[in-house]
């Protein structure tokens, strides 16, 4: 069927009262066409009307699911996200032909993760000021990223550095695996008073990675803004190495 995947060998089956219920597992890449049959309860023919409720149906996602009552095919009527719902709860219910006992059983419908969720900062822009004296190897900014994706394929990213603006000379910044920003060599306020870098981070989910970018701005304060200070003949300074 279009958007499940099902087997019916080595899966896991649910048993009860003659009753075989295969795992159902609904694609959230799936973008139609809807309706779609997802799978079938397989029971005796002494058994009808079958009812589904739960999750999916009669709670929060509503109208997503519907069961053919004469057949026991369990149909789905439109899209569901996997970052609210990573499953659905419900349960089916048949009545014998004869007896007119009902007969009830719980199963949990899976939601399969797609990649729909680029990796994102907590911000667009960053911006911050750093003095030119600050020596190398100093955290300049930590950056917060997160992945809405659930499966673990889809939200591992990495982060890389794809411009810096003006170019530096004698000066490079680096991405620590802490998802800050360093830099080697000095920070010189007459070659640039600012720079500005974009970092994008992607994620490594099938079947196409995903991606975002953000800006971060550093402002270089001169160093040299106050005269030195003279005191015993002793004059203290700072020098970039």
């Amino acid at each position: 069927f279009w958007g499940v995947q099902s087997s019916f060998a080595g899966v896991l089956l649910r048993h009860k009262r003659n009753w075989i219920i295969d795992t159902f597992t609904i694609d959230e890449a799936y973008t139609g066409p809807f309706p779609y049959n997802v799978g079938k309860i397989a029971a005796e023919n002494n058994y009808t009307n079958f009812e589904i409720h739960g999750q999916g149906v009669d709670l929060e996602p509503f109208g997503l699911l519907s069961i053919n009552s004469y057949s026991g095919t369990v149909t789905v009527q439109d899209h569901v996200d996997c970052e609210k719902f990573e499953g659905l709860k419900v349960k089916f219910k048949a009545q014998k032909r004869e007896s007119k006992e009902v007969i009830q059983l719980g199963v949990l419908i899976i939601i399969k993760d797609s990649n729909d969720n680029p990796p994102r900062f907590s911000q667009d822009l960053y911006e911050i000021r750093v003095n030119e004296s600050t020596l190398q190897g100093f955290d300049l900014i930590r950056l917060q990223v997160t992945d809405a994706d659930r499966s673990e394929e889809n939200n591992n990213f990495t982060l890389r550095i794809v411009s810096v603006d003006p170019k530096p000379h004698d000066l490079e910044f680096y991405l620590k695996e802490v998802r800050t920003i360093g830099f080697k060599g000095c920070l010189d306020y007459e070659k640039a008073n600012k720079y500005t870098i974009t970092v994008e981070a992607k994620d490594s989910g099938n079947p196409k990675p995903l991606s975002s970018t953000c800006k971060v701005i550093i402002n270089i304060e001169d160093g040299n803004n106050n005269l030195p200070v003279i005191t015993k003949q002793t004059v203290s300074y700072a020098l970039c190495f």
